[in-house]
C-alpha cells in the first residue's frame, strides 16, 4: 500500500493528464518488483509478474477487464466500484496492471519502439489523453484486435486471460 501511495505522490503533476487506469496501472506495476537495499530490481520483471497473479501454478486463468473498455473507464465509474462491489474494484486494479504492464513492456512497433513513451511526450506537451492514446497506444487498432493483441501478448510470458465486458463502450 505505502508503495502504491507513494508512486500516486510521484506522479501528482500527472494525474490529472492521465486516465484513471494509468494511474492505478501505474502505482500497481510498482508493487510488483522486489524491493531489497533501498532499491527497485526489475531484471526479472516478467517473471514477477506471472508469480504476483499465478502464485506458482501457471493452470490459473485471470480475469481483464476488456482492454478497449478500459481504456474509457471515467474516474467516476472507477470510485463507484470502488464504494460498492469488491470485484469489480479488484478487476479493475488487476486489469489496469495488465494493461499498463502491457505497454510499457510488451507493446511494440514494427521499428521495437514501445510507443507508450511518445504518448507519454505528447501527453507533457499538452495534447489531451484521448488523442494522444489513439495515436500512440491504439495506433488505429479495432477493439477486437486491441484485446487480442493484449490477450495475446500477456498469454505470451505464461498469463491466461479471460476477458470480461462490463457493456460499457469500446474504443
Amino acid at each position: 500500500t505505502l508503495i502504491h501511495e507513494i508512486t500516486h505522490q510521484l506522479m501528482n503533476a500527472w494525474l490529472p493528464r492521465l486516465p484513471v487506469w494509468l494511474t492505478e496501472g501505474s502505482a500497481e506495476y510498482m508493487e510488483v518488483p522486489q524491493y531489497l537495499h533501498g532499491r527497485f530490481e526489475f531484471a526479472q520483471i516478467q517473471n514477477l509478474l506471472v508469480d504476483h497473479f499465478t502464485r506458482g501454478d501457471s493452470r490459473f486463468a485471470l480475469t481483464m477487464l476488456r482492454p478497449s473498455q478500459l481504456l474509457l473507464v471515467e474516474p467516476k465509474e472507477w470510485a463507484i466500484a470502488l464504494a460498492g462491489d469488491n470485484s469489480t474494484a479488484r478487476e479493475n486494479y488487476q486489469s489496469s496492471l495488465l494493461l499498463t504492464f502491457y505497454f510499457f513492456h510488451l507493446d511494440k512497433t514494427s521499428e521495437g519502439l514501445s510507443p507508450i513513451f511518445q504518448y507519454f511526450r505528447d501527453v507533457e506537451k499538452g495534447t489531451p489523453h484521448p488523442i494522444a492514446c489513439e495515436k500512440h497506444l491504439v495506433r488505429g487498432r479495432t477493439a477486437e484486435v486491441f484485446d487480442s493483441d493484449v490477450r495475446s501478448a500477456l498469454r505470451q510470458i505464461g498469463l491466461h486471460l479471460e476477458l470480461t465486458s462490463r457493456g460499457g463502450r469500446e474504443w
